[in-house]
C-alpha cells in the first residue's frame, strides 16, 4: 500500500527536471531579451524615416490593421479599437484606447509576449512602401485638379 502513496519518479529525477526547467527559463527569457532588443533596433534604424513622416504632416499605417495615426508607427491592434503605436517624441510604446479615449505606456516585452513581434515588425517596415503611395496619391490628386476646368 506504500507504494501507492510515493512519487512515480525519484529524487534524482526531481533534480533532473528541475535542471531542465531551469536551463529552458533561461533560455525563453534570453529568446524574448533578443527580440525585444531586435525591435529596439528597428525603430533606431528607422528613426529619420520617422521623423519625416511626422516633418510631412503624413499619417502612420499598417498593412493589415485597419487604423492610422499622426502619432507614430503602429506596432499592434490587440483588440477592438486598441491600436499599440511608437511615439517618437517621446520614445515609448503606447496603448491608444479609442474606446476610453486614454493612452497608456506599453511595454515591448508585452508585444512579444502576446505575439504582436511580427505584426510591430511589419508596421515598422511598412514605412518605406507607404512614401511611395504617399507620392501616387499626391499625383492623382494633382491630376484630377488640373483636369478641373472654368465652365
Amino acid at each position: 500500500m506504500s507504494d501507492s502513496l510515493s512519487p512515480s519518479i525519484t529524487l534524482k529525477d526531481v533534480a533532473i527536471l528541475s535542471e531542465e526547467i531551469t536551463s529552458l527559463r533561461s533560455k525563453v527569457t534570453q529568446a524574448y531579451n533578443e527580440k525585444e532588443k531586435l525591435l529596439s533596433d528597428l525603430v533606431d534604424n528607422y528613426d529619420h524615416i520617422i521623423e519625416e513622416y511626422r516633418r510631412l504632416n503624413l499619417f502612420f499605417t499598417h498593412p493589415s490593421i485597419d487604423y492610422h495615426t499622426a502619432v507614430g508607427p503602429i506596432l499592434a491592434n490587440p483588440e477592438y479599437n486598441v491600436i499599440v503605436v511608437y511615439n517618437p517624441v517621446s520614445g515609448e510604446v503606447l496603448e491608444l484606447n479609442f474606446n476610453r479615449n486614454t493612452e497608456e505606456p506599453y511595454p515591448l516585452s508585452k508585444l512579444i509576449t502576446e505575439g504582436h513581434f511580427n505584426t510591430a515588425v511589419e508596421g515598422i517596415r511598412f514605412m518605406d512602401k507607404q512614401l511611395n503611395v504617399h507620392i501616387a496619391a499626391l499625383k492623382t490628386e494633382l491630376e484630377k485638379m488640373n483636369d478641373i476646368e472654368i465652365m
